[in-house]
């Protein structure tokens, strides 16, 4: 639910595979009907939570024309969720511009006083001085909710056993079509969300509250907060750092309707306070501050809430350094080794034991002092759940991990050289922060950040920290 405001002013080795990954997912790119708006007829009134069955209004032609609006804007899979939307003469403090209800997970109710009025989005009528910021706020609501039905699409089709309330058994209903839970379970399929896309993105950014560059949600609904305030919080919003649910429908709109507010003539106005700050750095590094917003808007991404055109726009110059698939080394920001042959990944036990371990290798070569090139491979290993999960809801790497004292003995960044029949360790990364900005079957990429490694081929093997910033990336997609 986005409650009714305007919008916010801002400024401007070893390892058993048990599941080979990026092999390629389903593609989801199926076109969808218009979302049907609803009109103040008995047919209509059985589509509405009972409350609201006295509630529903015949939308006029502004109300009309900003659903459209916002409907160019979503993806395919946005509006395979929404299916139908319902204009209703419900008090904005009750109610809120937009709202979602998980009993008719498909529905998109709309508030019909406040600021979804028609002549409040008149630009003719006698509110047209606030009209257009209006039109933007009543388009963003409609993405905020589209990304809270396709939550509920993907969370009707993991694999945790659903918990239904007395009115969700009583009256509980979807108008969601086979097309629209084909692709769902295709997302869930190739994104490894069987136990659950809120579960995971909770993780995600617990993964980043536990390094202090993002902060637990508030649960404070839209409190006063700063720009700074709302940044530290790993969010794009103060809305959105309200619970993980506000989060992503917040991430995903924010990211879709940045143009309505410029389209409007209101371009001081926006809700994506994240994608201006991110567009703002030249890159290609991603700051610590900005790490949590840009890993969160590369799941969205993902899962198909917004396209690869919308992500690469947000972002700005931020990415992940390397071209192609492979492992490659930074140093001072210019790349001096790749290794890019035998890329694979994997999700597996060390010796089918121990917890289950995500491991990304590549070979190539490495030049040794008094030994000339040898052939090496680089291996990245994260411990991602413990080994008493059940595979299927093991879940891909996502967020932040670290490598180093106190972390886990399992999450490392070996770089080993062929010697006679077997291979020797040559540098060891012994304290990094790694991230993981994104991870499908399509595309998996991560960035380590070293700040101390072990050159094994040196008389003494003391972790030593890097003279200049040093990064290494891998990626992968299909």
């Amino acid at each position: 639910m986005r409650p009714f405001e305007a919008p916010r002013t801002v400024l401007r080795s070893g390892i058993g595979l048990s599941l080979l990954i990026l092999s390629g997912s389903p593609a989801a790119n199926a076109a969808c009907n218009p979302i049907r708006i609803l009109k103040n007829t008995v047919s209509a009134a059985n589509e509405v939570l009972l409350t609201d069955t006295l509630a529903v209004i015949d939308p006029k032609a502004n109300q009309r024309q900003m659903v459209r609006e916002a409907e160019e804007r979503l993806t395919p899979f946005l509006c395979q969720a929404v299916t139908r939307l319902v204009y209703l003469d419900k008090d904005s403090a009750d109610a809120g511009v937009g709202w979602t209800n998980p009993a008719k997970p498909d529905l998109v109710n709309l508030s019909a006083t406040g600021q979804g009025r028609e002549n409040m989005l008149d630009l003719q009528g006698p509110n047209r001085d606030y009209a257009p910021m209006y039109r933007a706020g009543t388009i963003h609501a409609v993405i905020h909710e589209a990304a809270h039905a396709a939550t509920f699409l993907l969370e009707a089709n993991n694999g945790l056993e659903k918990e239904f309330s007395l009115t969700d058994l009583l009256s509980g209903d979807s108008r969601w079509t086979d097309e629209a839970i084909s692709m769902a379970q295709d997302i869930v399929k190739s994104n490894r969300l069987k136990g659950g896309f809120e579960l995971e993105w909770t993780r995600v950014h617990q993964s980043f509250v536990e390094t202090g560059l993002a902060q637990a949600y508030h649960g404070r609904g839209d409190p006063e907060m700063e720009d700074t305030e709302i940044l530290r919080m790993g969010v794009m919003s103060a809305y959105g750092g309200d619970e993980v649910s506000e989060d992503i429908a917040e991430m995903t709109s924010a990211v879709l309707s940045t143009t309505a507010f410029a389209n409007e003539g209101v371009s001081e106005l926006s809700q994506d306070l994240g994608c201006q700050k991110m567009q703002a750095e030249s890159g290609p590094g991603i700051p610590d501050e900005l790490a949590a917003i840009f890993t969160k808007v590369g799941f969205v991404q993902s899962v198909g809430f917004i396209d690869e055109i919308d992500y690469r726009e947000c972002v700005g110059g931020l990415r992940v350094r390397g071209n192609g698939n492979g492992i490659f080394s930074f140093e001072g920001g210019q790349e001096n080794r790749s290794y890019t042959q035998n890329v694979k990944g994997s999700i597996g036990k060390r010796n089918g034991q121990g917890p289950w371990l995500f491991t990304f290798e590549a070979t190539g070569s490495i030049g040794l002092e008094d030994e000339g090139t040898k052939t090496a491979r680089a291996m990245v290993t994260l411990e991602i759940a413990p080994g008493s999960k059940d595979l299927e809801m093991v879940s891909f790497p996502r967020g932040l991990y670290n490598i180093g004292p106190g972390h886990g003995s399992n999450n490392s960044l070996i770089i080993w050289y062929n010697e006679g029949d077997g291979e020797v360790p040559a540098i060891e990364v012994f304290q990094a922060e790694v991230l993981v900005a994104r991870a499908s079957l399509d595309l998996i990429e991560g960035s380590v950040f070293v700040k101390q490694y072990i050159n094994h081929t040196e008389l003494f093997k003391l972790p030593l920290a890097p003279k200049q910033e040093r990064v290494i990336t891998f990626r992968k997609e299909k």
